[in-house]
This record gives structure tokens, sequence and C-alpha cells, in this order.
């Protein structure tokens, strides 16, 4: 069959979104900033398949459609996790039609994902983390302290900055005595998609969390 002699349906794109949104992510639990993510990448993909695909209801689309907005997401230079995301939140968009028989046919079916990149994390050099520690360190007397602190934990647990902003100081937990001999510190994060683990901190780490 093709693309133009698929049947349409009263529900249009804008009306998908909001049973998506109603069906969908209120039923999960989705951290705030992935939904929010979710939303924005099937807003661009629904302005893409009605202004340049010149289709107005969920039920036209069909897997051409979506191996070229894929394609388009390519051309302009997105990276492979982002149109990996990008994806993920098409599939669960039209299986969540499907499930609610919005649609009578899933066009994600044989929908082919975007190649994992697998790139190297950048890691700073000792002298560069020398020289970001001295820099801190020589900032105003009010907030170096504090900065110390923050430097030395991101710099030894690796901890993302969305990570650190929301530690309180519930969250950490150090030992009665801090030295080279004593045991380990710890800090309880809360992570990408509401994970949460404990990490060790070491004497230096629990040393500039305790100024």
């Amino acid at each position: 069959m093709s693309i133009a002699a698929l049947p349409t349906s009263s529900l249009t794109f804008s009306e998908a979104l909001e049973q998506y949104q109603e069906l969908y992510l209120a039923s999960r639990n989705l951290a705030p900033r992935t939904r929010k993510e979710y939303l924005n990448d099937l807003k661009s993909l629904l302005n893409y398949l009605q202004e340049r695909a010149g289709l107005h209801s969920p039920a036209q689309v069909v897997k051409p459609h979506l191996d070229g907005y894929l394609a388009f997401l390519d051309s302009k230079g997105y990276s492979g996790a982002a149109r990996r995301r990008q994806y993920s939140s098409i599939r669960s968009f039209f299986l969540c039609l499907l499930e609610a028989e919005a649609i009578v046919i899933d066009p994600t079916l044989k929908l082919v994902p975007p190649a994992k990149e697998e790139k190297q994390p950048r890691v700073l050099t000792e002298a560069e983390y020398k020289k970001l520690q001295l820099v801190v360190a020589q900032g105003p007397s009010f907030s170096a302290k504090r900065d110390i602190a923050l430097i030395e934990l991101i710099l030894q647990t690796g901890l993302r900055l969305s990570e650190v902003a929301r530690l309180t100081t519930a969250s950490i937990t150090l030992p009665a005595r801090i030295s080279k001999d004593s045991p380990p510190g710890s800090v309880h994060v809360f992570g990408k998609g509401r994970k949460e683990r404990t990490l060790t901190l070491n004497w230096k780490a629990s040393r500039a969390l305790s100024l």
C-alpha cells in the first residue's frame, strides 16, 4: 500500500501527543527531565511529519517516514546518543497509541535504532587537575573552602554536575576522625533515572568536605 493510500484517522497529532502524556508518561516512574526530553523529541518528530511529509494524523505514518526523520536528524549533526533517545521516544509514542487502539499498525516494528557510538570519556591530566585545584584555592576566602570540597568530590567520584547539585549535608557521611588510616566516608547519590547509589570517599575528599 502506498503512503498516499493509507487511511486517515480523526485523531490529530496534537491529540495523540496529549493522549501519550496522559496514558504513558503519567503512568511511568520517569524523572521530570526525561519526560521533558521525550516530549521535546516527539514535538520535533510531529513538526517534521506535518511540515515535510504533509501528514496530519498518526494513522498515516509508516516506517519510511520515520526512517526519513532519523536520516534528517543525522544530516543536522545529531549525535548517535541523541538519535537513539529519539528512537526510544518514537517507539514508546506509537506503542502507546497502538495499545490505546488509536492506530492499527505500529510503524516502528521494523525501525532500526541508530548505532551506538563508543566514545572514550575525556579525563583531566595530572597537570590539569592540579592547576584546577590551585585556581580554586586562590579564590575568594568566603567560597574557597566550598569550591575546594566540590572539586575534590567531583575529581574523586566522577559525579555529574546535576548529581552534585542535588546533594545535601544528609547525603554525606564522614568518619569521626579523618586521616589516611581512618575508615572511608561515603556519599549517597540520586542519579539519572532516579537511580540511587552510595560511593566511597577517600580521606582527601572527606577532609575537604569536613572543613
